[in-house]
């Protein structure tokens, strides 16, 4: 018959005798010591545990549920480490809208805007397209363009999991101008950067090559604004407004050398658009309640971005949107502009 092993209390006693028969140093070195060694056995079961309790690894290519309001549908993630993936699930996990502002001041446009065409440049994996389509119910055509290949093929394959057969991508790297230019990730680089090689096209040539008649523009395109801005004077000349996502200075600095953002601005009010300051665009919303009020045109912030204030209003050189409008009053568009001190 096994014998019963020794209960851990008999031991800790046996231990407690042991020490205390010891010499003082003695058992004061096999205390430090033995401290250290639970200490240390405490850390090697915590890192198993953890291990065990490891979730499963995400699969590299997946859907994802993107919700927005009312507004619901599936984005194509092609890769989890690409840039926004983790972004993206975290929102669609927590049922909460990007860019929140950004997506209002756009709803409010389309709806205030009926038979607009819209394009969205620098589309990423497709969520503005998904989601302008899916607000329409897949009526109306839809535009996007992306300069990265496996960005633009998410996005139509997004466009085929929702059934949006009149979302139509393109894959192009737009500039100023034909040239040579390298794919870096998410916007267009010139020489000497990393990214696959390809030539580039000017928005206006595409634009004509292709008959499309953009009315509404979304621009998110990490610094290659300025180029593609210049390049686009006659599609410019003929759309009812610009959404622009205008990047920090050092991204204009190296996808746009050369162009500043005096430039940029003046092209867009030479097109005939009058420029306002949407503030906020990057902030997330406490509460889907906060994004249903501004779908009804209640907690916007905006300023007119004209000449003189644009020093002011640009000296950090941050992130900021753009809203270009040709014709109507911002506020009958987005409602009364709340004050900076209660944003």
């Amino acid at each position: 018959m096994q014998e019963a092993a020794p209960s851990s209390s008999l031991i800790s006693r046996i231990a407690k005798r042991c020490l205390d028969a010891a010499p003082r140093g003695v058992a004061k070195k096999i205390n430090s010591v033995s401290r250290r060694l639970t200490n240390y056995t405490a850390t090697l079961l915590g890192e198993q545990r953890k291990k065990r309790e490891k979730p499963a690894a995400l699969p590299m290519s997946a859907p994802i549920q993107m919700t927005a309001g009312d507004i619901r549908f599936t984005l194509w993630i092609p890769d989890q480490h690409i840039p926004q993936a983790g972004e993206y699930r975290d929102l669609a996990s927590a049922g909460e809208t990007y860019e929140p502002v950004m997506l209002a001041c756009l709803t409010r446009l389309l709806r205030k805007s009926p038979g607009s065409r819209f394009i969205d440049i620098g589309a990423h994996l497709g969520y503005y397209a998904c989601y302008v389509s899916a607000l329409f119910d897949g009526r109306e055509e839809v535009l996007a363009i992306e300069s990265n290949p496996l960005y633009a093929n998410a996005a139509r394959e997004a466009a085929r999991l929702n059934g949006f057969s009149r979302m139509r991508v393109f894959q192009a790297a737009l500039s100023d101008r034909v040239e040579q230019v390298k794919i870096d990730r998410v916007t267009v680089s010139r020489k000497g950067a990393p990214g696959s090689a390809t030539t580039s096209l000017t928005l206006d040539s595409l634009c004509e090559r292709e008959q499309l008649r953009p009315t509404i523009i979304k621009m998110d395109v990490h610094g290659a604004e300025g180029k593609i801005i210049l390049g686009a004077r006659s599609v410019l000349a003929n759309v009812e407004c610009i959404l622009l996502e205008m990047h920090m200075l050092s991204y204009l600095r190296d996808y746009s050398p050369g162009v500043t953002r005096t430039a940029l601005l003046d092209a867009l009010e030479e097109s005939g658009l009058t420029l306002y300051h949407v503030a906020a665009h990057r902030e997330r919303l406490e509460s889907e309640s906060d994004f249903q009020e501004l779908l009804a045109g209640r907690g916007f912030c905006y300023r007119r971005l004209d000449r003189k204030g644009r020093r002011q209003m640009l000296f950090d050189g941050h992130d900021i949107l753009v809203l270009g409008l040709r014709h109507g009053d911002i506020e009958s568009l987005l409602g009364p502009s709340i004050s900076p001190a209660n944003t």
